[in-house]
């Protein structure tokens, strides 16, 4: 089972620590209780466990006070709704589907020390969802399983299912680390890793994306495909009451970049370190403020920019990282011989077998500006437009504000938002873009020395 396909999420508190069953995560969670000086409380009750009476948890006794320290309830308001199991100060381990229909953070609560939850009668036949399965390893307690889903209540040849932990420890791994390099580095330090996927062990690299067009006339969309979890840790979620509406691009720990046509609002939610829209836990920023490129009252415009502040600094790491931006100078080598990437949400017919709540990417060339003037018309592409194939455009992929970006120097470098396109993701017709790098004087001159622009 590979990590995006277990049911699990991890949410950030400040609670106890839990062993984990790895080597290699102990060790992290050795570093992190050490830190807080917890490392000799992993997996440790409170009491021997002979004083304890062996029984199944069908028709099983009341556990003793406190006897499971590292047990929480996570809680939606005011309702007991999931357990879960605390594996450092900062984190908790339970199951994703607890979050599948409410993903806002500031709804949830862990209870930790917690015995009665004073709401007995609220408590399903079948128990605690994300709650864990601890195995005693002779000295201490280990995490070996989270809740996951079962059928019915104790019946016979129907066992409980649980998400195997040992098969996710390095997803999990990854998580915590990331924390923890956040904790120790400096911002600046982070901001110069600009335009670096974290592509460690990914198989799934971005295909060339092509437009086929059936007998019926039906066009779809070839070699589009899921991208590994925050491969591209650029990509942010624009939401509104939690649904996703646009594409934007981290270009420093405080800005994003999308499009002007996407009409951005202060009291509109950033999200970030995302891969699959339906879980959006870890880092869910505020809008604090919105700054449109002027636009010259041309039609179709020559720039579709803005710019959003972000009401705290995004926390930078594997998952969350900005991409650097192109100067005018470095704009002059791209042309069509370059080899670029686009990415979104969402789908369109064009695309019908792609997930549309999961990160898709496709590789995409580009057109020089002869060619798509020849296409367009020669007043409908400016000198600040950046045309690339016709399978890039919204109507073929599906997600608007979307970045178009290239590798150069060992890194990857944002020169496109797109724009517009054809309407019908017609194939004669390129994708246009608004060219970043000829804005470049703009975004730096509005972010100031807040942003940090790389």
């Amino acid at each position: 089972m590979t990590p995006q396909a277990g049911m699990k999420l991890l949410l950030l508190v400040l609670l106890f620590p839990f062993e984990v069953s790895s080597p290699s995560l102990n060790h992290t969670e050795d570093h992190m209780s050490g830190v807080f000086s917890f490392s000799d409380l992993a997996g440790l009750r409170s009491f021997l466990p002979e004083t304890e009476e062996e029984t199944r948890i069908i028709g099983g006794e009341e556990a003793l006070f406190h006897s499971w320290p590292w047990q929480v309830s996570l809680t939606f308001i005011t309702m007991p709704a999931c357990g879960g199991a605390i594996l450092s100060p900062f984190w908790v381990l339970s199951a994703a589907h607890c979050f599948r229909r409410y993903i806002k953070a500031s709804l949830w609560t862990v209870l930790a020390g917690k015995h009665d939850l004073d709401n007995l009668n609220e408590k399903g036949q079948q128990g605690d969802s994300g709650g864990p399965i601890s195995c005693f390893n002779g000295s201490r307690y280990e995490l070996a399983g989270v809740v996951s889903w079962g059928v019915g209540c104790g019946r016979a040849k129907k066992p409980g299912v649980y998400t195997r932990i040992q098969n996710v420890i390095s997803w999990i791994t990854d998580v915590i680390n990331e924390e923890n390099i956040l904790s120790v580095g400096t911002p600046a330090a982070a901001e110069d890793n600009c335009g670096k996927h974290r592509g460690r062990g990914c198989v799934t690299v971005p295909l060339t994306a092509s437009l086929h067009q059936s007998q019926d006339g039906v066009t779809s969309v070839q070699n589009i495909s899921e991208s590994c979890p925050f491969y591209w840790p650029w990509q942010v979620s624009i939401q509104q009451d939690g649904h996703h509406y646009c594409s934007g691009t981290l270009i420093s720990q405080q800005f994003v970049i999308t499009a002007q046509h996407c009409n951005v609002r202060v009291e509109d939610t950033v999200v970030l370190g995302l891969h699959d829209i339906r879980y959006s836990l870890l880092q869910r920023i505020p809008v604090v403020r919105v700054i449109n490129l002027p636009q010259d009252g041309s039609f179709p415009p020559g720039s579709d920019l803005s710019l959003i502040q972000l009401a705290t600094p995004a926390r930078l790491g594997k998952s969350v990282a900005p991409i650097c931006v192109p100067d005018q100078d470095e704009d002059g080598d791209l042309d069509h011989s370059w080899i670029c990437t686009v990415t979104g949400w969402g789908t369109t017919k064009a695309t019908g077998g792609v997930n549309p709540n999961r990160l898709h990417h496709a590789v995409v060339t580009l057109f020089n500006q002869t060619t798509c003037r020849e296409k367009w018309g020669e007043d409908m592409i400016k000198d600040s437009h950046l045309c690339a194939h016709p399978a890039a455009s919204t109507s073929c992929l599906g997600d608007s504000g979307a970045p178009l970006f290239c590798r150069k120097h060992g890194a990857y470098f944002l020169f496109g938002i797109v724009t517009w396109g054809s309407s019908r993701c017609d194939e004669h017709f390129p994708a246009v873009f608004t060219r970043v790098p000829r804005f470049y004087s703009w975004i730096s001159d509005e972010i100031g020395d807040q942003g940090g622009l790389q």
